[in-house]
């Protein structure tokens, strides 16, 4: 598991890290009946977006294509949360949400993400440098260096 410890002592705050990910997007409302989530309740947020590989040396991974939040603490930076991944592994054991195993992947997925976890892209209604002449691409994953 890749996860970065908390400093023992906050860093200053940028307003700049993270307003943009305060505001509404196309298909992220902040009102009506999403009133609740993240960035209506003033919480920076945004999607990661990636694969989950495989852990045999040989595995058709295709259709492994994997979403999770994360959100800003200022004076920190970026943490990952993964509560779909809890979810699955507690329908695959048969777990209940009252569980030690539960509780384990519970801290697993908050603040971290697993090795096997490759992110390609992040963000929404995002505009392209020349702008395009159509509206904000919803989602655009970023290649690494080949």
């Amino acid at each position: 598991m890749v996860r970065k410890d908390l400093a023992a002592r906050e860093a200053a705050w940028d307003p700049s890290d993270y307003t943009p990910y305060l505001a509404e997007t196309r298909l992220g409302p902040i009102d009506g009946e999403v009133k609740a989530l993240a960035r209506a309740a003033g919480v920076p947020n945004r999607e990661g977006f990636g694969i989950c590989q495989g852990r045999k040396p040989v595995q058709d991974i295709t259709r492994w294509q994997h979403c999770w939040a994360e959100f800003y603490l200022p004076g920190y930076g970026w943490v990952p949360v993964d509560p779909a991944d809890v979810r699955k592994a507690m329908l695959r054991e048969n777990l209940e949400v009252s569980n030690d195993r539960t509780d384990a992947y519970r801290d697993h997925f908050w603040g971290g993400v697993d090795e096997y976890r490759v992110k390609l892209g992040e963000g929404r209604d995002l505009t392209l440098n020349p702008e395009q002449s159509g509206a904000p691409v919803n989602y655009l994953p970023v290649c690494p260096n080949l």
